[in-house]
């Protein structure tokens, strides 16, 4: 019994000597506070198996813009690159 007129009761007597010895239940390695404070517990364990959902790709509309006017940015973009690779080759 505390001061404060806690009952505190023990299930082993190791659990009460480091009671009274006033060790840490963190740092004792067996106990469920150290457990749970390095990460140990069965319940992070099943977060971790948990899959990401994959990002689906799709076509996004820009406004304003012809079928036209895109087509001509899409191959000004891939002859870029080549022109570039040519000039480095020469």
């Amino acid at each position: 019994m505390c001061a404060d007129s806690q009952v505190f009761l023990y299930l082993i007597s190791k659990c009460k000597r480091y009671f009274h010895n006033r060790l840490k239940p963190s740092k004792l390695t067996w106990t469920a506070t150290y457990r749970k404070q390095h990460k140990k517990d069965i319940a992070a364990e099943a977060v971790k198996t948990r899959r990401h959902a994959t990002k689906k790709p799709y076509s996004r509309f820009i406004v304003g813009a012809t079928l036209e006017v895109i087509q001509k940015k899409r191959t000004e973009k891939t002859k870029a690159p080549d022109a570039t690779r040519e000039a480095a080759l020469r």
